[in-house]
């Protein structure tokens, strides 16, 4: 399993750093080159977009690991920014992001 965080950190002061969103991505096919994965989404409630605390699920299909990691972590901020913006913003790409 891989964990990805979000921490806002206001005006760089870390004594005010907060976690606002986590991703647990879960292998759910051994280590074959193309794996699946199960994605467990948070995000805390936002003053600022309006938006309320949500949570999600989300599956990803055949993402090759021969890639940075940096590839995965794409994949899935672009389909969690699709399952929680709900009008708050426009996504601007989805490359990689098929649903």
């Amino acid at each position: 399993m891989s964990e990805i965080t979000v921490t806002l950190i206001p005006g760089g002061d870390e004594r005010r750093a907060r976690e606002i969103a986590r991703a647990k991505v879960v292998n759910i096919s051994d280590l074959t080159d193309k794996p699946d994965y199960t994605v467990l989404l948070e995000e805390a409630k936002s003053d600022v977009s309006g938006l309320p605390a949500q949570v999600a699920a989300f599956n990803i299909k055949g993402h090759d690991r021969k890639q940075s990691v940096w590839s995965l972590v794409h994949v899935v901020a672009m389909r969690a920014a699709g399952r929680f913006n709900r009008g708050a913003g426009e996504i601007v790409s989805t490359e990689g992001a098929a649903q």
